[in-house]
């Protein structure tokens, strides 16, 4: 019934087994082969000591165009789906040693679209495999209105087969504008799933990302020449030296986020800020709100050093009750507008009192403890 069908279907396959335990079983699979339109795959396998330590030897050749493997073999929730892929892989290797690998894969104008998610568009990609690592040499792609340019080097491959392994990387990303709500999910019921389950980071990984973004934007908040490096292990995230200019000024920020089994998250943050507008950040950031709501009736600027920990929920999102925090906020030509109704109530039973008051430049000392400024 579909549109375009297998041809040129090739296997040359061999089993023996001499009875006795499973582990006598040998797999010689010498040529194997098929194409579709002008996509086509090849390549042989062997393997022996299946159970106890796999002795494997696979080679595969392969050029595929992805809009004819769509109509040979339908990709289920794939409204779309085109682009070039090519692979050439020579691996023998046993248990979790290497033995031999070469291999070199590449994607080109590949684009995934499934029904009511933003587009994937990777215009190039290739990944060059060797014994002692996965090098991402390049790979450049758009989700939704996000674009993400990344490379370099993760563990051999046999890491990623094994889930006793753990999984190391140094990678770099660069990007012209990504939109954080575009990896998020609309699907009303992955995030009621996701609420229910404890927000928790990879145990068996430890790699490092390196980041520089010219327009990060989260919601209300866009950062600009964002740029950072941040570390993960053993269910930790490490923050180090990320600054961005934002809200009509500047921050630093460094910190750590811990997501221990059958424990709350918790986190610790240095924040920096420099000369921020205080109508800006109100709108922005909904914790200033929440803990200084006269925030959205000051005009000026503002700059402070934060030092703050406290709880995680399920959703990643800090706990405002468990938030501990202290730090010295100052201002600049700072002014309390008018719509301020303690104020406008004051001033209109003291004349005096103008509207809107001219705080001038002032600096405080501030603590939050339990979520109470």
């Amino acid at each position: 019934d579909l549109p375009l069908p297998l041809t040129d279907l090739l296997v040359a396959a061999k089993a023996t087994h001499p009875g006795g335990h499973l582990d006598k079983m040998r797999v010689e699979v010498t040529r194997f082969g098929l194409r579709a339109g002008d996509s086509h795959a090849s390549g042989s396998l062997k393997v022996a000591t299946p159970l106890s330590e796999p002795d494997l030897a696979l080679t595969v050749d392969a050029v595929l165009d992805l809009a004819e493997i769509a109509k040979a073999y339908p990709v289920p929730d794939a409204e779309g789906l085109a682009g070039q892929l090519s692979a050439k892989v020579d691996l023998a290797a046993k248990g979790e040693q290497i033995k031999r690998l070469k291999g070199d894969i590449s994607v080109a104008n590949l684009l995934y679209r499934e029904k009511d998610a933003p587009a994937v568009r990777v215009d190039e990609a290739r990944v060059l495999l060797s014994p002692n690592a996965t090098t991402l040499e390049t790979f450049k792609a758009k989700l939704g209105r996000s674009d993400v340019a990344l490379t370099g080097s993760l563990s051999p491959l046999m890491a990623f087969l094994s889930d006793e392994q753990q999984i190391s990387g140094d990678l770099q990303l660069r990007s012209q504008a990504l939109y954080v709500d575009d990896f998020l999910s609309n699907d009303e019921d992955v995030q009621a799933a996701e609420e229910s389950t404890p927000f928790l980071l990879p145990d068996n990984v430890d790699a490092k990302l390196s980041v520089d973004v010219a327009k990060l934007t989260y919601g209300d908040l866009v950062l600009k020449d964002f740029a950072g490096t941040a570390r993960v292990r053993d269910r930790k995230l490490w923050l180090n030296n990320v600054k961005a200019d934002t809200l009509g000024g500047s921050m630093k920020l460094s910190g750590t986020v811990a997501t221990p089994v059958g424990e709350p998250a918790r986190f610790e943050v240095t924040y920096e800020v420099d000369q921020v507008s205080f109508a800006e950040a109100s709108k922005a950031l909904p914790a200033l709100r929440a803990y200084a709501p006269v925030t959205s009736f000051l005009q000026g600027r503002f700059s402070t050093d934060l030092k703050a920990s406290g709880e995680l929920g399920e959703d990643g999102a800090p706990k405002l009750s468990s938030i501990d925090a202290g730090g010295l906020l100052m201002t600049m030509q700072s002014k309390l507008d008018a719509d301020f109704k303690p104020l406008a109530m004051l001033s209109k039973a003291v004349p005096a009192i103008p509207t809107p008051l001219n705080l001038g430049s002032f600096e405080t000392r501030f603590d939050i403890k339990d979520g109470a400024v």
